[in-house]
């Protein structure tokens, strides 16, 4: 009760009645679809790429002919495709690796994903530690490449990066 002898219960069952509401009409009040975060079920997995909009088009314009010059084709001389970076001091294997998924449901949240996220901050945090230990290692001038391939390494294949040889130049 207050000074003036009235109660003000009253006020406080409005209150978190208003506020229970609002939250209802919150969570009522959002996008159609609701993801499946376990299953790759997205607009790209299984939706056609072709609209009523671009089929209209289509049947209206004829595509263009096919135009062929004068002259002989040129192929193009192939490149490594290596990128030349600095050490990455705080690579980490799944990055690389991935979760090794294939197929229809390669993007999802597996089991792979909740051991990542206390093993992600475990290695960060060593490499962390250990920096100082890896820039005597690897110097921070020191240029490395990445082939898109993994490396075997001392505990196996384990980073794409290595150190950029005179043959690869």
């Amino acid at each position: 009760m207050n000074e003036s002898g009235k109660r003000r219960d009253g006020r406080w069952a409005w209150t978190l009645g208003a506020g229970v509401a609002l939250a209802g009409l919150t969570l009522a009040s959002g996008c159609a679809q609701i993801p499946n975060q376990w299953v790759e079920d997205g607009p790209a997995a299984g939706e056609s790429w072709e609209s009523p909009t671009s089929a209209e088009i289509l049947a209206k314009v004829k595509p263009a002919k096919q135009r062929n010059r004068g002259w002989k084709p040129t192929a193009p001389a192939e490149t490594s495709g290596a990128v030349i970076h600095g050490p990455l001091y705080f690579e980490d294997p799944f990055e690389d690796k991935g979760a090794g998924r294939t197929g229809r449901n390669k993007y999802y949240i597996g089991w792979e994903d909740y051991f990542a996220v206390a093993y992600c901050y475990s290695r960060f945090t060593l490499n962390w530690l250990a920096l100082p230990v890896s820039t005597v290692v690897t110097p921070p001038w020191t240029a490395m490449e990445s082939d898109g391939e993994l490396s075997e390494q001392a505990l196996g294949y384990d980073h794409d990066a290595a150190r950029v040889t005179a043959e690869a130049n």
